[in-house]
């Protein structure tokens, strides 16, 4: 559907599907959207807050993975359970939780369960 979308806003010539290389060359274009996916996984995020997690032991990757593991309601699970307060969904999960890339929103719940998570914690039923 999104595809459909993007293809009827180029035949509305509302967005230009141009090569990469035409902005470098000056081309008619005043913005550019980046559509590219960051690489699955977190051991590759350098920022300061995913390396103090990961160093304090709240955030859990497995030997052999890239994706930090979680619950099935979203909740990070670090060096020693749970980590209370932090969730985490999609590519940081990546390789722990299969197929976070996939167009199926039927394959996967756990933003549903995360969601739900929420709500409870703020009615103070959960």
């Amino acid at each position: 559907m999104n595809a459909e979308k993007l293809l009827a806003l180029i035949d509305a010539l509302v967005v230009s599907d141009y090569i990469a290389g035409s902005l470098a060359d000056g081309g008619p274009y005043d913005k550019c959207i980046d559509a590219v996916l960051p690489p699955p996984g977190w051991r590759r995020l350098t920022d300061p807050l995913v390396t103090s997690l990961r160093d304090s032991g709240h955030v859990s990757i497995p030997d052999g993975r890239r994706g930090i593991m979680i619950t099935d309601d979203a909740q990070v699970i670090g060096n020693r359970g749970a980590t209370h307060g932090l969730s985490a969904l999609g590519r940081p999960t990546e390789d722990t939780v299969i197929g976070n890339d996939t167009l199926n929103r039927a394959l996967h719940d756990t933003p549903e369960r995360w969601a739900t998570r929420v709500m409870r914690r703020i009615e103070g039923t959960g």
